[in-house]
């Protein structure tokens, strides 16, 4: 079950999230009528076919009972800027790390601040036996590049 705005509400400390929808940047982000959209923790600048490791603003505490579900903006996907989907375990906290492409041809900038993926907040059954205990627990708020396995 995908959680409505007033459940995310609810909610909270989930993530450290705005009040509520807002424009910034001319784009909305926020919270909407199913999820809540991210924004950039620092300036970003895309250059043609390529991708950047970047961060988001907010803060998450995610509880044994929830995930997130973390997917592109469509407005900025029409734009050629794309983020492959991800998701947020339930037990997860920190900074999300965010891979973002520009499949554009030209050079894409964007301040801290900007509204830059959406995270669709989904109910489990039950609680999970096993809650995210992994090498990214506590991401801190700044990119985190893969960590393989061999290196916790």
């Amino acid at each position: 079950m995908i959680l409505a705005r007033q459940d995310i509400i609810a909610r909270r400390p989930i993530v450290d999230m705005a009040e509520d929808a807002f424009v910034a940047h001319g784009r909305t982000g926020g919270l909407s009528a199913c999820g809540y959209d991210l924004t950039l923790g620092e300036p970003v600048v895309l250059w043609p076919n390529k991708f950047v490791l970047s961060v988001a603003a907010e803060q998450f505490d995610m509880p044994d009972d929830l995930m997130g579900l973390v997917t592109s903006k469509s407005s900025l996907a029409r734009d050629g800027v794309w983020m492959p989907m991800t998701t947020i375990e339930p037990g997860w906290r920190g900074f999300l790390t965010l891979e973002i492409t520009n499949h554009a041809d030209e050079v894409k900038r964007f301040p801290q601040g900007y509204p830059i993926a959406q995270v669709l907040f989904m109910a489990l059954t039950q609680p999970t036996d096993r809650p995210y205990a992994g090498r990214y627990q506590d991401q801190p708020a700044r990119p985190v590049p893969a960590i393989d396995a061999g290196d916790e």
